[in-house]
């Protein structure tokens, strides 16, 4: 019995090193001259020939393939604006750069946004408003936004920006913000904290959608 299981050990780890020795020949490091070598995984596919006749010409397919996934940077210089204000009056201010850039389609969704809201220590006496009136308007260059610009913020839900040239280069944008405040509106704090979610639309099956790893074993193809 000792000898059976002997045997059945080394048997267990001459198959694990065949299968190590397999793993590690499946695939070639990765350098770059520009990039995260990380970023690419090389496999190496089909089967090898070795010829050893006289015959001429001879003939033998070669395969490079690529699969690239999609990716996207997105940027802003600051992640909010608070105001400070004297007296009631319609007030914008463009607070905000921002950038994005994808190989590919995306979505931007707006949860949670709504009008500025009294928090907790503000007193709002009967019949005044809890809220202040808020609007958003993205416009691209150094362009003041006209009163059609404005979004109301109850009404952002999400926006679609398609495969193009200029999506590949980035869109540059600056973000405006609008309040109106009101004779109605107590001394206090007002507040909205919300999330924009950014959804790669045309993304590949072999990335981790939650991490933007590999998903092993994606690779290598047929």
């Amino acid at each position: 019995m000792k000898k059976l299981a002997l045997a059945i050990v080394m048997a267990a780890l001459v198959v694990g090193l065949f299968a190590t020795v397999a793993s590690a020949d499946a695939t070639e490091t990765v350098y770059a001259y520009e990039g995260n070598p990380a970023n690419a995984v090389v496999w190496r596919i089909g089967e090898g020939w070795i010829e050893d006749c006289n015959k001429t010409p001879r003939e033998q397919q070669v395969v490079v393939r690529a699969n690239v996934a999609q990716w996207a940077k997105w940027s802003v210089d600051f992640s909010g604006w608070e105001w400070f204000v004297k007296k009631p009056g319609d007030y914008y201010a463009d607070c905000v750069a921002g950038h994005v850039q994808s190989n590919g389609q995306v979505t931007i969704q707006f949860v949670g946004f709504g009008d500025l809201a009294a928090t907790e220590g503000t007193n709002v006496v009967n019949g005044a408003s809890g809220t202040i009136e808020t609007f958003f308007a993205a416009l691209p260059g150094s362009g003041e936004p006209e009163l059609d610009d404005w979004v109301k913020v109850t009404e952002l839900t999400s926006c679609t920006l398609p495969d193009s040239m200029q999506l590949h280069e980035g869109y540059a944008f600056k973000l405006w913000n609008r309040i109106i405040v009101l004779d109605c509106n107590s001394p206090g704090t007002y507040e909205d904290v919300a999330s924009l979610i950014l959804t790669l639309d045309n993304q590949v099956d072999w990335i981790d959608e939650e991490t933007g790893n590999f998903i092993p074993p994606a690779l290598p193809f047929d």
